[in-house]
């Protein structure tokens, strides 16, 4: 479902026109409008909900004066129930379009705005969860970026480190012969330039479990690995300390993992 919000030539609020598929539509739900602090170019928007349901906002489009397209992207920006919703598509801060991916366009030539929107689902978007996973395949003992094993000796010997970034946990300890990973670690951090996860408990020396630590730079792509160990000391307190590694790391297709086969039954 689309909305679109015209521009009108003397600066008067901008009211928002919905096409609607049905009278259930999504557009029925909202309302938006720029506001006067903005402009044509780096447009700010208010979304006023009416509606009992979520809505996701899921493409933001630009036409031109011959109602061409002159600037469209996916998005992902979810209006919560009878709520208002500032947005500001080009406000790389918001971080719903990269810095580096901000158009910079004529003002002359923008006529109409258009939001697409459905409705939000929470469970089917949690069904769907899997296709969001992130695979991660990085360098094992070597300072490189690291190389997809090709050959059957190669999946064998394998000291590639591969990781399963999910919304909640970091699945690691890829295992070829049993095709899983082995191990994961809840994430208690995850914001724009940097995703963390760790062991509960990891800094308490009376906890004896195994303590993993990891950090993904986003923006590098440099993950960096650490297990946690008790230091016993005579002299002062004991403490816990950790051995780090770095790493540099691709993402693969999830497809790419797999179990590996026997040569004979």
């Amino acid at each position: 479902m689309k909305k679109l919000l015209g521009i009108l030539v003397l600066g008067l609020l901008l009211s928002g026109n919905a096409f609607a598929d049905n009278d259930k539509s999504c557009g029925d739900g909202y309302s938006f409008y720029k506001t006067n602090a903005s402009n044509k170019a780096f447009p700010i928007f208010k979304i006023e909900s009416t509606s009992n349901k979520k809505i996701k906002i899921k493409k933001f489009k630009i036409t031109g004066n011959n109602n061409e397209t002159i600037y469209e992207k996916n998005i992902t920006l979810i209006i919560d129930p009878y709520s208002i919703k500032t947005f500001e598509p080009f406000n790389f801060i918001s971080g719903i379009i990269k810095d580096e991916k901000i158009p910079n366009l004529n003002p002359k030539v923008i006529k109409n705005y258009y939001l697409t929107c459905e409705w939000y689902d929470e469970k089917s978007s949690k069904k769907n969860f899997k296709d969001k996973i992130s695979i991660l395949m990085c360098g094992g003992h070597t300072i490189f970026y690291p190389k997809y094993p090709t050959t059957y000796e190669e999946f064998l010997n394998d000291d590639n480190l591969y990781y399963a970034i999910g919304e909640k946990k970091i699945s690691f300890n890829w295992d070829w012969k049993l095709g899983k990973f082995l191990s994961r670690l809840p994430i208690e951090l995850n914001n724009k330039g940097t995703i963390m996860a760790i062991s509960k408990d990891f800094w308490n020396i009376e906890n004896d479990n195994s303590k993993y630590y990891l950090s993904l730079d986003k923006y590098s792509m440099i993950m960096t690995s650490g297990i946690g160990y008790l230091d016993k000391n005579l002299f002062t307190k004991d403490e816990i300390k950790m051995i780090k590694r770095v790493s540099k790391c691709s993402t693969i297709d999830i497809n790419k993992l797999g179990k590996l086969k026997p040569r004979i039954d």
